[in-house]
């Protein structure tokens, strides 16, 4: 009787050697499951930034080149007041009312040295304002191409920025041409 208690006794503490075996590659498992997550997140997030990187490298050179291409449509427009005694002529309001859809502009201001402006827009709609105050009309006063961008616009709340070259005449900086145009 004693041998079968402890061939009892023996089968119930070999089960115990099996028992930890299981619970060391249950963790094993764990860790390794662990690790081989880490390495594809690793892998998924550096190829999520370099792809958000180039991204927003094509980006920034569309806007830089649709920069550039609004500072030459408004140099363009801007060359034709180098002999014109009164910017605030009929005939040059004309001329910008023709031209605020031919350079893509909401709105085109020229302001006048004493910070005076005309703002002409799509519809030929003329507007007196004061703009002197603006920065980037006492830059382009100064002769330096200047955009800013504005998170709402004062008309109607839209994203805008705004490109301002200045009207070189014959006898100096006459003022400065504005283009307001739509971010998207």
């Amino acid at each position: 009787m004693d041998t079968r208690l402890l061939y009892k006794k023996g089968t119930r503490y070999l089960l115990i050697p099996f028992g930890i075996a299981f619970c060391v590659i249950l963790v094993l498992v764990f860790f390794l499951y662990a690790g081989f997550l880490r390495q594809v997140n690793d892998v998924f997030k550096n190829e999520n930034f370099s792809r958000l990187m180039e991204i927003s490298s094509k980006s920034a050179l569309l806007v830089e080149e649709r920069i550039k291409n609004n500072f030459t449509s408004l140099e363009h427009v801007s060359s034709a007041f180098y002999y014109s005694e009164n910017l605030k002529s009929e005939t040059i309001i004309e001329y910008l009312k023709k031209n605020v859809s031919g350079v893509g502009a909401i709105r085109l201001d020229l302001i006048t040295p004493d910070g005076n402006a005309m703002a002409i827009d799509s519809n030929g709609n003329v507007n007196n304002v004061f703009l002197g105050h603006r920065e980037y009309f006492l830059n382009s006063i100064e002769g330096k191409n200047d955009v800013q961008f504005y998170d709402s616009s004062l008309v109607d709340g839209q994203e805008i920025f705004v490109c301002s070259v200045p009207i070189v005449q014959y006898d100096g900086i006459g003022g400065v041409l504005i283009g307001v145009y739509d971010i998207f």
